[in-house]
């Protein structure tokens, strides 16, 4: 590389890409109550139950879990298609967890691009932003229905950075669950997981993390390369 095609790769921004439920917003009351109600009316019993059922089905997309629930192609179409009714029902339950506007704020102040990528729908994830005033600012948003495969597999984190013209070690993904963090290590970049999401620091460092925050302003330093 030229010192001046260096120069002008080192004034690039750092991209910083978030998964939404469980990283940014609380959406756990909101999503359990969603697939309760759709899993009642259409198999006659809750799911998930468990811990492990949880973050069986809140880590993945509807398109992905929903068949896996039941053979019916009848069944799975009415699951898929009461989904975002039921989870709209439930919006009230929506909050942005605490010091996340504040953190934002201060990654874009510091020219930082600021992406997000979720395997929820678009409709969902716009109500969600609105509910949580987090709608605005971002550079990129990568939905369910922007990639053929969902995280864990890479496609989400290179369509991202594709859309950003980035290359993916000017990048981080930050996420609550395991599947994001192998989704960034199978895309090239880093991953940091965060400790108030669905999934424990163990389980977040064992898929590849390279560290876990307690708090948003550890994660700040972490995304900045700051002594946290």
């Amino acid at each position: 590389m030229t010192d001046r095609r260096w120069r002008r790769a080192q004034r690039r921004p750092p991209v910083v890409l978030f998964d939404w439920d469980g990283t940014l917003v609380d959406t756990r009351s909101a999503l359990l109550a969603a697939w309760h109600d759709v899993t009642m009316a259409m198999l006659g019993r809750r799911f998930p139950v468990t811990a492990d059922e949880q973050r069986w089905a809140f880590g993945r997309r509807g398109a992905e879990t929903f068949p896996e629930l039941s053979d019916d192609p009848t069944v799975v179409s009415a699951l898929v298609a009461g989904f975002t009714p039921a989870y709209q029902r439930h919006a009230a339950a929506v909050t942005a967890f605490p010091g996340v506007r504040d953190l934002l704020a201060r990654l874009r102040a510091a020219g930082c691009l600021t992406g997000v990528i979720t395997s929820k729908t678009s409709d969902r994830f716009t109500l969600d932003a609105a509910r949580t005033a987090l709608g605005g600012g971002w550079q990129v948003v990568v939905c369910a229905e922007d990639v053929a495969r969902g995280k864990p597999d890479p496609e989400p984190v290179e369509t991202a950075l594709r859309r950003l013209g980035a290359q993916p070690s000017a990048a981080v993904l930050v996420g609550d669950s395991p599947a994001d963090m192998v989704a960034a290590v199978a895309a090239g970049t880093r991953g940091i997981g965060v400790a108030w999401g669905f999934s424990t620091p163990t389980e977040l460092l064992d898929a590849g993390a390279s560290l876990i925050a307690g708090s948003c302003e550890q994660l700040l330093a972490a995304c900045l390369g700051r002594p946290g």
